[in-house]
């Protein structure tokens, strides 16, 4: 039995593992997202007209801070590059 290390099969099973990871991540922090949109919606039809404008500065405030922050997308953008330069290196120059 080997017990050579394989450093290329470790990076790429680590990339591909954090790709997966930040797939799942993403789509966490959206479906929250999407539930809270939906709470603002039932908000916004039963609030009065002077508290719309608040309901809806919350609805963007989730889809464009709360959402974008939590999606972790420097964890996917990460995991792609990583995937991009074992691809490269795979393929003949």
């Amino acid at each position: 039995m080997s017990t050579e290390f394989d450093e290329h099969a470790f990076n790429t099973r680590r990339a591909i593992t954090q790709g997966e990871d930040a797939l799942i991540n993403i789509q966490q922090a959206l479906e929250y997202a999407l539930r809270e949109i939906e709470r603002c919606q039932a908000r916004y039809q039963a609030a009065p007209l002077h508290e719309k404008p608040r309901v809806l500065n919350h609805a963007l405030s989730t889809v464009c801070t709360w959402a974008t922050v939590n999606a972790r997308i420097g964890l996917a953008a990460d995991a792609q590059a990583e995937l991009h330069a074992i691809v490269s290196r795979m393929s003949p120059q």
